[in-house]
């Protein structure tokens, strides 16, 4: 399963990133925010990989 961001969320998302994109740089091997990119390119790499840790962090952002 793959969660993402809601059509609305993705939207100011991508208001922002067409904002900051030219005046942050990216690294190389980073596959956000890169048009053209998606999580399954971020996935790929990782399929064959014999571990898989998965955390869910809560009360991260001591909100």
């Amino acid at each position: 399963m793959i969660a993402h961001p809601s059509k609305e969320l993705k939207f100011i998302q991508d208001l922002i990133i067409n904002q900051l994109q030219s005046k942050l740089p990216i690294h190389d091997v980073a596959t956000a925010y890169i048009k053209g990119k998606s999580i399954k390119d971020n996935a790929f790499p990782h399929a064959k990989s014999k571990y898989l840790l998965k955390m869910d962090l809560k009360s991260f952002f001591q909100v």
